[in-house]
């Protein structure tokens, strides 16, 4: 057979593939510092009047809408500090406008602190225009990791620039509950109430309680609730489970 003459070294030998690149090993995504329950609510930063200390993503804007009469619009500049702009429908030759900064200085495991401070006029036509202050804070405390839940205490006090006697201070304090009940439906309920430090030195005679519920999603959360006034000594309030309240909030994702 000729073929047994062949020589297995005089075959050709396959030339040896090149050798194939190592895969780089995969990036890590950056972790954002932001809480969940913000991201998927764009009105984290409120019960119901009151402000938690929870703030905007970084480069993010929402506005909001109140009983058709009060409209504003945030921007988050960083995720720990916020601005925004409130004012409300004119009605009766009433024209106010509010302007506000919001300056969370502390994170710590399940805790939130946060730094305010506000800036606002109110001008009745024929009438001096009336500005104040005002500065205080909030401090929430997150239930899950998430800050999907919290409970919220909010205490601010003003100062009238439209004149120097500010020897009598109001002081508002305010505590809410935001409790996460399953998917996209949270409850609120929100107590207020005031007093007067300085010269006089007084309480107020009741406080203004609110509860109701959340819908939210990332982009759209919508408060629909009742506002109840509970004064001593009672009153004939025609709503006895109390005045409606509706609020909503777009914030683009």
């Amino acid at each position: 057979d000729w073929s047994s003459d062949v020589c297995s070294s005089d075959l050709p030998v396959a030339a040896s593939p090149p050798p194939v690149a190592a895969s780089p090993p995969p990036v890590a995504a950056e972790q954002s510092n932001v809480d969940e329950g913000v991201l998927n609510d764009p009105r984290a930063g409120r019960v119901f009047l009151s402000s938690t200390a929870e703030t905007m993503p970084q480069g993010s804007w929402a506005f909001t809408n109140t009983e058709l009469l009060l409209v504003g619009a945030s921007y988050g500049v960083t995720d720990q500090f916020q601005l925004t702009l409130d004012t409300m429908v004119p009605i009766e030759d009433l024209m106010w406008f509010h302007g506000s900064a919001k300056w969370q200085v502390l994170k710590a495991g399940r805790l939130r602190v946060a730094l305010q401070g506000s800036l606002g006029f109110a001008r009745i036509t024929g009438s001096d225009t009336f500005t104040y202050s005002l500065l205080g804070g909030a401090v929430s405390y997150c239930f899950d990791d998430g800050c999907n839940s919290l409970l919220n205490i909010q205490g601010l006090t003003g100062f009238s620039l439209s004149n120097g006697d500010n020897g009598t201070l109001p002081v508002l304090l305010s505590v809410g509950l935001v409790a996460r009940l399953g998917g996209r439906v949270k409850a609120i309920v929100e107590i207020n109430s005031g007093y007067v430090v300085g010269d006089v030195n007084a309480a107020g005679d009741g406080f203004l309680a609110t509860y109701g519920l959340r819908l939210a999603w990332p982009a759209i959360a919508v408060d629909f609730g009742l506002m109840k006034p509970i004064v001593e000594g009672g009153s004939s309030d025609p709503l006895p489970l109390g005045y409606p309240w509706l609020s909503f909030t777009y914030r683009p994702e």
